[in-house]
């Protein structure tokens, strides 16, 4: 069975959805206007949405806040603090309207506080307009990422910390909104879709508190804007949902690689040409025992690899087709 079988099958196991997990809260059980937010200026000092409570901190005097608050614009084109309740995405996580966005302020993190302690399966995490354009552009107050030639190592880093009914800290993870670390700069990026972070390593989580770090500080503290923005926080998935994504997430990675592979075969009949032309010339008269025993020892190499390759590829083909025997219901024969 050859990559072709393998799309086939890609495509059916594609049908089944693992998008199961419940959400613990998603913003759009919240009513707001079309492109608008609520930022906390009627002083309650929070929202409820499912099955959560998410703070928020707003001060009359300056018309300012940090916390949570949430939002439906659209708009992925305005900059500065005007734009500090947009999501670059211009919308929620898989198209919805509403999402929520966090700014690490003066007076505490943003914090979840789950209405029973449980485990948190993930969320999905994106840049808002401020935070983005600054780090795209720089500004008054923030650098451009990279610097003017690229080659500079910045990064925005965001860290959710999860803690007990006992406040005690069960863990923490790491998710980086942009990262310009990479040796090859084609590989930076400030992230601009929204991004699932799973979250089940932190255990039974009673609350979680959201921080923010960044290359880019000062003597007064961090230059870059402290926003970020988040969507659908999930339930872990069910063993059965968890196993059909990770199969999914594989399937995708090997049409990801058919490209490449693509490529590869592309570099292996031109290296082939290569030798059946040096082998037809009077080229080999000065070649030494040396070379051909190692260009020998390349061949038998490749030969081997691509033997193994296409065992294992052939092993996965019949495992899936194995499941998938399961799944159409011929176990209940």
């Amino acid at each position: 069975m050859n990559i072709k079988s393998l799309i086939c099958l890609a495509v059916i196991l594609m049908t089944v959805s693992v998008s199961n997990a419940e959400d613990i809260a998603n913003f759009d059980d919240l009513s707001l206007e079309p492109n608008s937010y609520w930022n906390g200026s009627d002083g309650s000092g929070g929202f409820i949405s499912g099955q959560a409570w998410f703070n928020n901190n707003y001060d009359s005097t300056w018309d300012s806040w940090d916390g949570f608050c949430y939002s439906n614009m659209t708009d992925t084109n305005s900059s500065g603090r005007t734009a500090q309740y947009n999501a670059i995405t211009g919308a929620g996580e898989d198209g919805s309207a509403n999402y929520a966005v966090g700014y690490v302020g003066w007076a505490g993190p943003p914090t979840i506080v789950l209405d029973e302690a449980g485990v948190v399966g993930g969320l999905y995490v994106t840049n808002n307009n401020f935070a983005y354009y600054s780090m795209k552009n720089g500004d008054a107050f923030s650098k451009k990422f990279g610097g003017e030639n690229g080659g500079d190592a910045d990064w925005f880093l965001l860290t959710i910390t999860g803690l007990n009914a006992n406040n005690e800290i069960t863990g923490s993870v790491d998710f980086y909104l942009a990262d310009f670390r990479f040796e090859d700069n084609n590989s930076d990026y400030i992230v601009d879709t929204w991004e699932y972070v799973e979250l089940s390593s932190l255990g039974q989580v009673k609350s979680m508190k959201f921080t923010l770090s960044s290359s880019d500080t000062s003597a007064w503290g961090m230059n870059t804007p402290a926003y970020f923005v988040i969507d659908s926080i999930l339930e872990p998935l069910s063993p059965l949902m968890q196993a059909m994504q990770d199969i999914d997430e594989a399937i995708e990675s090997k049409l990801e690689a058919e490209e490449a592979i693509k490529a590869a075969l592309a570099k292996e009949r031109s290296a082939i040409n290569a030798l059946n032309t040096l082998l037809q010339s009077s080229d080999m008269e000065g070649l030494t025992v040396a070379e051909i025993n190692k260009a020998k020892a390349k061949v038998k190499t490749a030969i081997s690899s691509q033997r193994v390759a296409k065992h294992a590829l052939n092993k996965s083909i019949d495992r899936l087709e194995d499941m998938l025997v399961i799944l159409t219901g011929d176990m209940e024969k």
